[in-house]
Order: C-alpha cells, then structure tokens, then sequence
C-alpha cells in the first residue's frame, strides 16, 4: 500500500510539473523575447538585429541568417508591417504573447518581396458571438490580415545567408522594412 502510494504521488508530481511546463513556460520565454526584441529594436518599431543581438536574443547564428524583430502591442491599434524583403529566402513569422505562431509566410508562398501584412487582435469569445470583430478591429483593404488572441506579439523576420559577405546587403534591403501601430478609427 505504501508504494501504491508513493507511485501516485511521484505520477501526480510528474503530470503538475508537465502541466506547468506545457501551460506557462511558451507565455513566460515569449514574454522575455518580446522584451529583449524591444530592447534591441524598439516597441512598435522594426529592426534588423546586430548579429551580437541575433545569437543573444533568438540564439540564431548570425553567419547562417539574417533578423529582423517588431516588438508589438496592439492596445493602441491594429500593428502595420510594411515589408521589404531581397532576393533570397526568407520567412516572416507573427507570434502571439503565448508564444503560439499565428501567422507565417515565406518567399516561395509570398511570391513577392514587398507587402504589407495588417495584424490586429482577434475578438474574444464573447465578440465572436455577438457578431464578429467590429471595425475597430479592421485591417487595411489593402493589406494581408492576421488576428492574434493577444495585445501584445512579435514579428520575427529571417533571411538565409548562403554567403556570408551577403549580410550586409541583406541587412540593408531588411532594414527598409516599417512596422508601426495605427490607432484605432
């Protein structure tokens, strides 16, 4: 009976310690991302990461690709990327605060290196059910569009090296890229 015991309570720790790790580590290192990317880069603001920032921030070999970070918080209004990509390949990836990808493209999907990409925050439940997002939520028409379930997020923009005398090019044509919020109507 004692070790009927104790092989519960070992599996009842292992299932809290694995519920923990699944529900709060992906929100508590997004977090820290989201802070350092604003460190390096400003809030609301896109920048190209030095390579130093690179390995630090996204531990990202900075002679393998080239990044570039928005740190955004939408509690002001809908978060507008306008996007300058070169001719190689890349990927663009908006992640919520939970840490959940909510929208990824890449060059081949893209099929252009210049667009802009409207991100605003997803209406919760009680929205949905009364009938949608509202138009303080609404998008550019001119724009793609991405809903995340929270205000705040992280646009994570990655262009691969396949020379690394190519960075600063890269780094130059990434770096004409803008990422601002625009207020609400």
């Amino acid at each position: 009976m004692r070790t009927l015991f104790w092989l519960a309570a070992g599996g009842l720790l292992a299932a809290a310690i694995h519920l923990a790790y699944i529900l709060f580590l992906p929100s508590y290192e997004m977090r820290g991302l989201i802070r350092d990317s604003a460190a390096a880069a400003g809030m609301n603001t896109f920048g190209v990461l030095a390579p130093n920032s690179q390995e630090q921030i996204l531990k990202e070999n900075a002679g393998l690709a080239v990044t570039g970070v928005c740190a955004f918080d939408l509690s002001q209004g809908n978060l507008v990327f306008d996007a300058v990509m070169p001719e190689a390949t890349w990927s663009l990836t908006v992640y919520g605060g939970d840490g959940e990808d909510a929208y990824a493209i890449n060059n081949a999907q893209a099929g252009t290196n210049r667009f802009r990409l409207a991100v605003s925050k997803a209406p919760g439940l009680l929205g949905m059910l009364m009938g949608g997002s509202g138009d303080d939520t609404a998008a550019p028409t001119d724009a793609w569009a991405a809903q995340i379930p929270s205000e705040r997020g992280l646009a994570v923009v990655w262009v691969s090296l396949e020379d690394r005398a190519l960075r600063r090019g890269y780094a130059d044509i990434l770096s004409q890229s803008r990422c601002h919020v625009e207020p609400r109507s």
